[in-house]
């Protein structure tokens, strides 16, 4: 896995950041996810296509732990995003292709490592799979396809 890069599965999936929470959206799905803390850092690799290599450089940048152990729990990880189809391989490698190509904010002081966690919500699935452009009908939008 060292070798592949990766990116976000858009147009599937869109996210955004609010204050270092990343909210995930997969509207094939309707399932959405959080991300935080190291999770947060992954992703935000992620964004800019990356390799696990870039994402444990980015990862040991910013926090204190075993390099070996940080490689293992990233790569598990890499492997979840992609198990929920959050990321896919990336045909297109970054502008440069090293850990350079990947750019975080470094902390002043390296932070206590912990493992990245996906935290995945299906509570919305019926709201976040109305199609408001398709599902019209004569009392209003959107409808529920049945």
């Amino acid at each position: 896995m060292t070798s592949k890069f990766f990116r976000i599965n858009t147009p599937q999936i869109v996210h955004h950041t609010i204050e270092r929470e990343i909210i995930i959206i997969d509207f094939e799905t309707g399932s959405y996810f959080s991300l935080t803390g190291t999770g947060a850092t992954v992703w935000e690799c992620l964004a800019q296509v990356a390799s696990l290599d870039d994402i444990v450089d980015a990862l040991m940048a910013q926090y204190a732990g075993d390099r070996a152990e940080i490689r293992r729990d990233a790569e598990q990880f890499l492997n979840e995003l992609e198990r929920e189809a959050l990321i896919v391989p990336s045909a297109t490698l970054p502008v440069k292709p090293s850990s350079s190509a990947v750019t975080i904010a470094a902390p002043k002081a390296l932070l206590s490592f912990q493992p990245p966690t996906l935290a995945k919500y299906t509570d919305m699935q019926d709201l976040l799979l109305l199609d408001p452009i398709h599902g019209v009908d004569e009392q209003g939008w959107p409808v529920a396809k049945t």
